[in-house]
């Protein structure tokens, strides 16, 4: 939101630097408090790759939802549905290809 409604980024553009952010700050808090993930050494790396290949996923998935949803409702509100869809993709994938018991 900062970055299109103050520094009046590009939709789009701004969706994908929120996002750079939010996944590193997304995977140590899934790691460490959502999933208690203990991991460590070449298996966290791995988690970590993992986890990163399925926040892409939702940026795309996000990225169409705002696409599609700015189309008939303000940004901000298309921005919300983003939001819960990706949610939806992030928590899913995460607990079935990344902090799944090794």
């Amino acid at each position: 939101a900062v970055l299109f409604f103050i520094l009046r980024w590009p939709l789009l553009i701004a969706n994908a630097g929120g996002f750079l952010v939010a996944v590193l700050i997304s995977y140590l808090l899934n790691k460490t408090w959502t999933f208690a993930d203990t991991s460590r050494g070449s298996e966290s790396l791995r988690r970590g790759a993992v986890f990163l290949a399925v926040a892409t996923i939702g940026l795309g998935v996000g990225s169409a939802v705002i696409s599609l949803a700015a189309l008939f409702v303000a940004p901000i509100f298309a921005k919300l549905a983003a939001t819960g869809a990706t949610f939806l993709w992030n928590f899913t994938a995460s607990r079935r290809w990344v902090f799944r018991p090794a």
